[in-house]
């Protein structure tokens, strides 16, 4: 009796653990989507300062948008506003409202105006808003005897710079009541724009120590054509100075029809500090042709950051007509590990171009056992909006030589949107490792109608694109009948 007992117990402890098990699995990466009525995404501060100096410019300051599962949402349109969780009497400015590009919103001229320590609160329309980790700001130091205010040594040109292209460099001093230069001082100045008529965005190095009196700016740059554009340059203790005005006028139309790039060679999942294979970057016109008379800069830089890695092997590249409108970039690498880089191609004047999502690994990444592409076992099907897409969708690692399943490929699988003409958003587990070579995604959901296809991408693996499918809009809200009047109280049936 007691050995019959024991087994008892045994089959309720197991069976309580696969109902857990059950459970858990249809919930999807960390226990499933957002609950019924909540936002399908959420903020995150991706980069943020520790430590700044009162009145002068934060580093940068990236908030990311996730989905439920923590996978960055890169189709994601909107903006992200930003504000003090806790001023107690400090202001926070600088540009506070900044469109999402690539799954980031980055703010770039923020300045605390007081001592303390603080926080900032990002919020975003369908979206859990996120708290940043404290900030100090600390007391600025005093200016050295005799230095009064500040003065622009260098005015920035009067004549009309494009929109996009950099400013011939920028000289402020600090100045004593003779307006001689006080050598002396070694302070930081800032410069931002006092009159901005075209709202452009003022970027390059913003911030500089000055050397013998003097803050030299050499890489000024503002993104769209106005006139009657001003700096301003302040430092702790100075009183601001003012600049001339100048103009910006808007760069001339791309040749040969271009409008924007797209990556024609993506990286491949690499090992952190070792590069990736060449990234090749493509201008093209609307229809999608390549444009080979495309002339100007195409520039490589981090467009999703999710670990705070710094890319070297990047920059801009001059296109010249031998180039044919491809841009490569052949030793490019990041230096911390994380899971979804998303490089950005940029260039003035055509729409940027975004890589699909990168690993970026601690040890050596898993090799491809065979596999040299992808493959749909199970295609997304017609789902309404909303909804999970069901059956889950299974990609597995193929071998295109005798077109089997690879089974020793264990490598990571991500899923992303390809054809999506109404700026749809997928969201749920958009990352999954293979095990045995197959990789399901069991809570994959799109929240627009339209018809689309997914991007399968594990490179160096070939990606592979789905068939188009529908996404019909969302059923409507329970006990709603279109057409027909909620009965008056009290009426008969």
């Amino acid at each position: 009796m007691k050995t019959l007992r024991i087994l008892m117990l045994a089959v309720l402890f197991a069976s309580c653990h696969l109902d857990a098990l059950f459970k858990g699995a249809g919930g999807g990466a960390g226990g499933g989507g957002s609950p019924a009525g909540g936002p399908k995404a959420r903020l995150t501060f991706a980069d943020q300062p520790s430590q700044v100096t009162a009145g002068q410019v934060l580093a940068p300051v990236r908030v990311a948008v996730l989905d439920s599962a923590g996978q960055p949402l890169t189709d994601y349109t909107g903006a992200v506003t930003i504000a003090l969780a806790n001023a107690g009497g400090a202001t926070l400015a600088g540009t506070q409202s900044v469109d999402v590009v690539g799954g980031v919103a980055a703010f770039t001229d923020l300045t605390i105006d007081k001592a303390g320590s603080y926080a900032l609160r990002a919020t975003a329309t369908g979206a859990a808003t996120a708290t940043s980790a404290p900030i100090e700001v600390i007391p600025p130091p005093p200016p050295p005897p005799g230095a009064t205010h500040l003065g622009f040594e260098r005015q920035p040109p009067p004549q009309a710079a494009q929109a996009g292209s950099v400013l011939a460099p920028v000289l402020v001093a600090a100045l004593d009541a003779s307006e001689n230069v006080v050598s002396t001082f070694t302070g930081l100045v800032t410069l931002d724009l006092s009159s901005n008529p075209g709202g452009a965005a003022l970027a390059g190095s913003r911030t500089a120590n000055a050397v013998d009196g003097v803050a030299t700016f050499s890489d000024l740059s503002l993104d769209k054509a106005g006139s009657g554009y001003r700096l301003r340059a302040t430092s702790p203790g100075l009183s601001d100075a003012t600049s001339a005005s100048f103009d910006i006028t808007s760069p001339p139309p791309p040749p040969g029809g271009a409008t924007h790039l797209g990556f024609s060679d993506q990286p491949a999942i690499t090992q952190v500090g070792r590069p990736t294979w060449p990234v090749r970057v493509t201008v093209y016109d609307d229809a999608g042709n390549q444009v080979r008379s495309f002339t100007g800069d195409v520039t490589l830089s981090i467009g999703y950051n999710p670990s705070g890695g710094t890319l070297t092997g990047g920059g801009t590249i001059t296109m010249d007509l031998g180039l044919a409108g491809v841009a490569e970039w052949d030793n490019v690498t990041i230096d911390q590990p994380g899971n979804g880089y998303i490089l950005r191609a940029t260039s003035p004047g055509l729409r940027d171009g975004f890589s699909d999502p990168l690993d970026i690994t601690a040890d050596p990444p898993p090799p491809p056992n065979g596999a040299t592409g992808l493959g749909y076992m199970q295609v997304p099907t017609t789902t309404r909006a909303g909804d999970v897409i069901a059956p889950a969708v299974k990609i597995v690692g193929v071998n295109g030589n005798t077109g089997t399943v690879a089974p020793g490929y264990n490598g990571p699988v991500w899923v992303s949107m390809g054809a999506n003409p109404t700026g749809a958003t997928l969201s749920g587990t958009r990352r999954v490792m293979a095990v045995n070579g197959w990789a399901t995604f069991p809570d994959l959901r799109i929240d627009k109608p339209g018809r689309y296809t997914l991007r399968a991408t594990a490179w160096p693996l070939n990606y592979k694109a789905s068939p188009p499918f529908d996404i019909t809009a969302a059923a409507p809200a329970p006990g709603l009948r279109t057409g027909v009047k909620p009965a008056r109280p009290g009426a008969k049936p």
